[in-house]
């Protein structure tokens, strides 16, 4: 895995120090998670570097605030006649 070094805030440092994950998962986990919210990762990416089954990374995005379905309302408007229409039925 390719290596980044960045200057922390001493302060910051200090309260990451008292945690029981080391620095570096930290960051990286906060990283991902900020990058699954702004929709630059899927679930599935974002899952995946965290090493978590999906189901428990949309339980803790839950927790976390984050929405699971960010369709606008055309959008999700157009999945739900496609899921209706795979059963052959007419959706409005």
């Amino acid at each position: 895995m390719p290596t980044v070094s960045i200057e922390l805030d001493p302060s910051l440092t200090r309260v990451l120090a008292q945690r029981s994950q080391p620095i570096d998962a930290e960051i990286q986990e906060a990283l991902v998670w900020d990058m699954y919210r702004r929709t630059e990762l899927s679930s599935g990416q974002a899952a995946g570097i965290l090493g978590m089954e999906r189901l428990a990374f949309h339980r803790r995005d839950s927790e976390m605030g984050i929405p699971y379905i960010r369709y606008g309302e055309d959008e999700l408007l157009l999945e739900i006649e496609a899921g209706f229409s795979a059963f052959g039925v007419t959706f409005l």
